[in-house]
């Protein structure tokens, strides 16, 4: 039920959105510290930039400003803000090919769609909310103590009074590096990486594996169900998992892995860190293990958490390290978590209570 920008863990997403645009996956793309639009300037997350590089090390280092100017110069392709007919809005459509803004269908109650906003969406919030924002823009926020952020708020209703009907330039950038309006919930992003890890096809979660009788038989065991196939081909899949198992050997999650057997359990990852006005960022941790054979994903999250690689990094590391059997260096699967090192294949015995 958790709905949070997704941050930087959304740039599979992007990076695949590109390649459907035309993007050269052995490119080399710039890298500035910022990139400014229409005289808005947008920054790198730390505002550090690395100059031209591939796509791979754009998730390594997580380059925002890559991928704002690719967003943008799709977004102008389509005509930007005022489009002259049908646009194809390839990093919206791809984000719904990758299962965002719909449930994923676990067996769990009150699940959230997370949230994709297209044009179209645009103008029905737009419908629903400018009156409230208008009324705002000129009556201000005289409840907020803090006459700066007041002052803030005042001006955002302001530009959605006048403007926020239409898709700018700016939704298409935030977009891009999962900031602005789009919302997931972390389920979702483990089903995205999993299918990422699984050569690309999105499974429905379940939580049950069975029905059992209180006497052992068994009433139905649920089989796994496909929800669909991420709108990728092999090529980019296989190129999105070599980039994110370099995350963690020379990228943003290094420091969370130094001392760790990556040569024995090679992690793919993402971090993340959404940037929420008036609140500390929240912190994503998205990964696969191992990265050369996958068969568990790791998705963690904390809002209001801090970095990704700092807050969440160290908790999946731990998660990874009981799943393995990881003792410093050492790999030794008798200390697994689980019993045999690995998921049981064959369901329990059950017995009836005596």
């Amino acid at each position: 039920q958790g709905d949070l920008a997704p941050a930087s863990t959304f740039k599979v997403i992007s990076t695949t959105a590109a390649v459907l645009g035309g993007a050269d996956l052995n490119g080399t793309y710039p890298c500035p510290s910022s990139y400014t639009v229409s005289g808005q300037t947008f920054r790198n997350y730390e505002s550090e930039g690395f100059g031209d590089i591939s796509l791979a090390r754009a998730l390594e280092v997580s380059c925002d400003t890559v991928f704002y100017r690719l967003a943008y110069d799709m977004w102008r392709r389509d005509g930007g803000s005022e489009p002259s007919g049908r646009t194809a809005d390839l990093f919206l459509r791809t984000a719904e090919g990758f299962g965002l803004g719909r449930r994923t269908g676990v067996d769990l109650p009150g699940e959230s769609t997370g949230r994709v906003v297209d044009r179209e969406r645009k103008k029905s919030d737009y419908a629903e909310l400018s009156a409230a924002y208008c009324r705002r823009a000129a009556n201000g926020y005289p409840e907020v103590a803090d006459p700066a952020q007041a002052e803030l708020y005042r001006k955002y209703a302001t530009e959605y009074c006048q403007d926020g009907a239409r898709y700018r330039a700016g939704d298409a950038i935030n977009f891009a590096v999962g900031q602005g309006d789009s919302l997931a919930t972390p389920l979702q992003m483990a089903t995205i990486y999993a299918a990422v890890a699984n050569g690309g096809t999105l499974y429905e979660p379940h939580v049950a594996k069975a029905i059992v009788r209180p006497n052992g038989d068994v009433v139905r065991e649920l089989a796994p169900k496909v929800n669909g196939t991420l709108p990728a081909d092999a090529r980019t899949i296989a190129y999105l998992q070599q980039a994110l198992s370099g995350v963690p050997v020379n990228g943003t999650a290094h420091n969370v892995f130094s001392g760790f057997p990556l040569d024995q359990v090679p992690i793919a990852a993402k971090t993340g860190t959404a940037e929420v006005d008036g609140k500390q960022t929240t912190s994503w941790f998205a990964s696969f293990a191992p990265a050369n054979a996958p068969r568990y994903a790791v998705v963690f999250m904390v809002s209001q958490g801090g970095t990704g690689a700092g807050t969440s990094g160290p908790s999946v590391r731990a998660v990874y390290e009981s799943l393995f059997g990881i003792d410093g260096s050492k790999v030794d699967p008798a200390r697994s978590v689980l019993r045999g090192g690995a998921p049981a294949r064959s369901l329990p015995r059950v017995g009836q209570d005596r």
